[in-house]
């Protein structure tokens, strides 16, 4: 198995980022998501359904990161 096929198995389904986002959408404020490498932000912005295959296609052997920010004062739990 070749470092590419390993990487593409690690990667989030469509269906994992449509459920992310879903979830988010449905507690009414608008998050920024973060997409890292390493630990080099390499991208920020709200529509992470769009950016990620672009990312994916210009990086495919690097490992990324997705978080995301929350407004001030909300907590997780």
């Amino acid at each position: 198995m070749g470092h590419r096929e390993r990487t593409k198995s690690k990667e989030p389904s469509e269906r994992a980022i449509r459920t992310t986002l879903q979830g988010e959408s449905t507690v009414g404020f608008d998050s920024i998501y973060v997409i890292k490498a390493g630990r080099e932000v390499i991208w920020e912005g709200r529509e992470l359904q769009k950016a990620w295959p672009e990312i994916r296609k210009d990086l495919p052997a690097e490992k990324l990161t997705i978080t995301w920010k929350t407004p001030p004062g909300f907590l997780i739990v």
